[in-house]
Order: C-alpha cells, then sequence, then structure tokens
C-alpha cells in the first residue's frame, strides 16, 4: 500500500510540473526607405489574419506578434516606384524587415 502511494504522489508531482508554456511574443519593425510614405500590411499566416496595414513613414513597430508564427510582409504600390517583393519572416526574437522602393 505504502509502495501505491508513493506511486501516485510521484505522479502528480510530475503533473504539477507541466512544461506547457504560453508562447512568447515579441516586436516586429517595418523599415520603409525610398518614398515618404507607403501603405505596409502585415499577415499572420498562421491565423490568416491581417496584423497590421498603415501608412508607415520611416518605421513602424508591431509589438504582440507570437513567436513562431510566420508573417508575411507587403508594401503596397506607390505610383512612380517599383513595389518591394512580399518578405515571409517566422518570429523567433524581436525582428526587423525592409522595404524598398526604388523609383523607376
Amino acid at each position: 500500500m505504502k509502495k501505491i502511494l508513493s506511486v501516485a504522489a510521484l505522479g502528480l508531482s510530475l503533473t504539477a510540473c507541466s512544461t506547457n508554456f504560453a508562447p512568447m511574443n515579441y516586436t516586429l519593425t517595418v523599415n520603409v526607405s525610398g518614398v515618404n510614405t507607403a501603405t505596409v500590411t502585415v499577415t499572420d499566416t498562421t491565423t490568416k489574419q491581417t496584423v497590421f496595414q498603415q501608412a508607415v513613414t520611416g518605421t513602424a513597430t508591431i509589438p504582440n506578434l507570437v513567436e513562431d508564427h510566420v508573417y508575411t510582409v507587403s508594401g503596397l504600390d506607390v505610383s512612380g516606384f517599383k513595389t518591394p517583393a512580399t518578405q515571409t519572416i517566422t518570429l523567433k526574437k524581436n525582428d526587423s524587415v525592409s522595404l524598398a522602393y526604388i523609383a523607376q
């Protein structure tokens, strides 16, 4: 009987030490160059939700993005400039991407 109680107590101890941690939240900084302002869209491809869509002048920092989610960063067309390619990033730390517009 004593052994059975010891095994049960060990099982409860291990259950109490669960390793289910909530994911970290990070920031993504978007740098826009070559134009005064460009509208930038950031989409969480994991949840299929747009998490940011605003005009960016220089730099914008987007807070509270979920660790290990995959995000796409797109700059919208600006007349007279080549639109930068969409970038994809898996967030594992605070990170940044740059969108460089080039005059045509």
